[in-house]
């Protein structure tokens, strides 16, 4: 690992190639800069360490305080640079001894609980720590940053460099992932966390970087040797060098509390916004990392005199995204140290897979789950939202962004009004740019959020924020690999920051009043379904952290109508004539922008049957093929739009389907080998052989058929676990616990509540639903065992054909389960 990668102030080359994820060799870093260098050599004297190998604690003190005299000598050596830094060079003139990130490092033994911790998780209890102050004996450390405590408004020492000592590096690093985790936990946005680990049988140190990507690593170095110690002395300078939050890995654009984000109305310009509440953290140490938060303005738009307006939102919208409850048997709190209105809001931690990388060490992890999650003792508190630091706030503003364009700027000015959902999320190099996209196309259609702004977090020197600096080049993955745990190499991960905003608050669908309210819910976030399919996306990721009941809704949105089939279908527009469609009403134009058009009372299906009918040829036994399936398409999206208005659906969306960062592409789907990605989902809501072919590792199809059982798990999963009736049998308890464990025990579950969830002990909606589920269930094996049959023809087909199959599944799906919502709308909705 090269120590430059740490460094504080690194600054993209200007002349370097046009990319998006800059290796280290694209920067120049302050570290690496004569003068720097200069003064570190003023203070080499270092003692050689022999550490005892016969048992860890005996070398806590010694590693503390070793280290601890690299830190004194690093602050010296700050003072001489200082000194020779000018204002006009490359990297401007550093900051005062005292003004700069780490002003008053230290490390000390520390080797007891940390004063808070993750929800249910085991206490953790790093062997010695690196932090701005030492605590007093009997205080503890935080993994917090630096806070007032609110109680005693003591300062609380907040951990910055977390230690790890022991004789076998795969334990190690395992141990120094769980407080990677609790660092992450305590600042959601940092990109990188940083530990130390020391093998004291063979006294030699590394410095654990664990970042989106996985896990980079430095050489081991011997603390027996000069060479050594005077290693371990430089990556500390470079990290002593730290000028600003980037530097530390913490976006300068928000602090906890409070954030800049471009304003849609002007993109050059940032807009000032206040955290309100912390509605979702997908915690991991490596992946996206989605972090989702509701934010209100500051202060007023520009010429707002009717910001007091108690008018509700014209559209509302929430990414209270993701997502696994895996094997969680209670989801934890979070609670944000915010003004008292903030909301306490729910989290649900999951620990995905940590990959150690460098250019000597990119490794898989051999286990992908880090302990157990046990009771939390009474006297550790949970890691709270606090202040990252008090830095002003900057951004940069994005070069490429997608928007939604139709709206103007005075309906931008009235949407910004009210609560607005900011989601944070390191999509890997594949999916990077995909959930805009998806957004951008689904224009806010009927079941799908109200997108206001997305875009890819953009550095002052250009580059993107992205962890490739800590990563080998492609070309460098196979000699920088180091199998500390596992010889499976894979290619570099690189990630970059990309933030999204929608328009007002959306709530769990296990929040629903009713069976009625849940039933309506499902319906129109399949509706959502459909409007991404037919654009061209599968979502694969159906689950209860995706779909969102609008808050105070309904609200109006463009009537749903399935004439976007068209756009799946191999057919030429111009050849639809839809002149006959009632546009009268264009014109008329809802509060929030949205025109309203009556779909009813025009030729369109007739028009689009006769051009179909155009295109086929008695004599092409392979054309009259296709015309039967996609006639057969044509009549299901037809017959679906009748359901859904004899249902009263209409412009009034509740429920919308978001969280698209999984999505697959159909154009191109089966062209690859992977068929447009790796698996997707969420345990819990998969489809049994989804579910196992992952488990497995083995080759799936993934399909439309796959979200049609995500929706029915996810429907399941909504009434047990349905809040407002609290009150549950013991069966319905037992069911709850199967939900959330292996394929076998879920099935149990469902087994069991089809035969007996209709009897008087369980709760109303179980009883309710319970008919429902089982007319479901039979409809999505039928679904099953017509897939399989119809897939068999087509399997070594053309795309074309494997993709008339994917769209008449689709739709089956969709209609299916509307068809079985209006057959017990009558008996449902009389128990609203």
């Amino acid at each position: 690992m090269a120590v430059s990668c740490f460094s504080g102030g690194p600054n993209l080359k200007t002349r370097v190639k046009d990319t998006v994820y800059h290796p280290i060799g694209d920067y120049d870093c302050l570290i690496d800069q004569k003068f720097v260098q200069e003064a570190l050599a003023e203070y080499p004297d270092l003692t050689p360490q022999t550490l005892d190998p016969r048992a860890e604690r005996l070398n806590y003190r010694r590693i503390a305080d070793f280290l601890d005299q690299c830190v004194k000598n690093c602050k010296s050596a700050y003072t001489l640079a200082h000194g020779k830094s000018r204002k006009n060079s490359r990297f401007g003139k550093l900051q005062q001894s005292g003004s700069h990130w780490w002003p008053g490092l230290t490390f000390f033994e520390y080797d007891k609980q940390t004063g808070d911790g993750v929800g249910g998780a085991e206490p953790l209890k790093p062997d010695f720590v690196g932090a701005h102050d030492k605590p007093d004996e009997k205080e503890r450390c935080f993994w917090a940053p630096t806070r007032k405590d609110c109680v005693s408004d003591l300062a609380l020492v907040g951990i910055g460099v977390p230690g790890e000592v022991k004789d076998q590096w795969p334990e190690l690093i395992r141990q120094a992932a769980t407080y990677a985790r609790a660092m992450t936990s305590a600042v959601p946005l940092r990109s990188f966390s940083v530990a130390i680990g020391v093998n004291h049988k063979h006294s030699t140190l590394r410095i654990l970087i664990f970042h989106r990507g996985g896990l980079t690593t430095s050489e081991a170095l011997n603390l027996k040797t000069e060479y050594g110690c005077l290693a371990v002395q430089q990556i500390l300078f470079s990290v002593y060098l730290w000028q600003k939050p980037e530097d530390a890995g913490f976006p300068a654009f928000i602090n906890g509390h409070t954030c800049l984000l471009p304003d849609p109305r002007n993109i050059k310009t940032g807009v000032p916004l206040i955290v309100t509440t912390h509605l979702y953290h997908a915690l991991s140490i490596r992946g996206r990392g989605s972090f989702v938060l509701s934010l209100d303005l500051s202060q007023p738009p520009l010429n707002d005199s009717t910001k007091s307006s108690t008018k509700s939102p014209p559209h509302d919208s929430n990414n209270n995204l993701r997502r696994s409850m895996r094997r969680i048997k209670s989801p934890g709190k979070y609670e944000p140290a915010l003004p008292e209105t903030a909301k306490k809001a729910r989290t649900t931690s999951t620990i995905l897979a940590t990959k150690a990388r460098s250019k000597k060490a990119i490794l898989p992890m051999s286990s992908p789950n880090l302990p157990e999650a046990k009771e939390e003792p009474a006297d550790i508190e949970p890691i709270r939202a606090t202040l990252y630091h008090n830095v002003e706030l900057t951004f940069t503003p994005p070069p490429c962004y997608h928007a939604l364009q139709t709206l103007k700027k005075e309906v931008l000015d009235e949407l910004l009004r009210y609560p607005l959902i900011a989601k944070f999320s390191w999509p890997s190099e594949q999916k990077r740019g995909l959930e805009p996209r998806i957004y951008n196309v689904s224009n806010s259609a009927f079941g799908t959020p109200v997108h206001l702004l997305s875009f890819e977090v953009i550095l002052s020197d250009g580059s993107v924020w992205s962890n490739a600096h800590f990563l080998p080049t492609s070309s460098q993955a196979d000699t920088a690999f180091t199998p500390l745990l596992q010889n499976t190499r894979e290619d570099p991960d690189c990630r970059s920051m990309w933030v999204t905003k929608f328009v007002g608050v959306g709530e769990s669908l296990e929040e629903c009043d009713s069976a009625w309210d849940l039933c309506e819910c499902l319906l129109q976030a399949s509706f959502g379904w459909l409007s991404y399919y037919v654009r061209g996306y599968l979502h694969r990721d159906i689950s209860v952290g995706n779909i969102l009941k609008i808050k105070n809704g309904p609200r109006q949105r463009d009537p749903f109508s399935t004439r976007s089939v068209k756009s799946v279908l191999d057919l030429d527009k111009k050849e639809v004539d839809t002149s006959g469609s009632n546009t009268s009403d264009l014109s008329e134009t809802l509060p929030d922008g949205v025109s309203r058009l009556d779909i009813g009372g025009d030729r369109f299906w007739e028009d689009l049957t006769s051009s179909l009918e155009e295109q086929k040829s008695s004599d092409d036994q392979a054309a009259a093929a296709k015309y039967k399936q996609q006639k057969a398409i044509v009549d299901m999206a037809r017959e679906l739009e009748d359901v859904a208005q004899d249902l009263g659906v209409t412009t009034e969306c509740k429920a919308f389907l978001s969280d698209c960062d999984m999505s697959a592409q159909l154009e191109g789907y089966f062209d690859r080998s992977e068929h447009g990605g790796s698996l997707s989902g969420t345990a819990e809501f998969m489809n049994k052989p989804l579910r196992e072919a992952i488990e497995d590792k083995s080759h799936y199809l993934q399909s439309p058929v796959d979200d049609m059982h995500s929706l029915f798990w996810t429907a399941l999963w909504c009434t047990l676990f349905n809040v407002k009736q609290p009150e549950r049998s013991p069966a319905e308890e037992k069911w709850r616990r199967k939900l959330q464990g292996t394929v076998d025990e879920r099935d149990s579950a469902m087994n069991d509540v089809l035969e007996n969830g209709t009897e008087e002990e369980h709760s109303s909606i179980l009883r309710d639903m319970t008919p429902l589920f089982k007319d479901w269930r039979n409809d999505l094996l039928e679904i099953n065992s017509e897939w399989k049959a119809a897939w068999r023809t087509v399997e070594k087909g053309q795309a074309d054909e494997k993709l008339l199959v994917f769209h008449y599944f689709a739709f089956q799906g969709i209609l299916g389960f509307t068809q079985l919502v209006k057959k017990h709308k009558a008996r449902l909705s009389g128990t609203k």
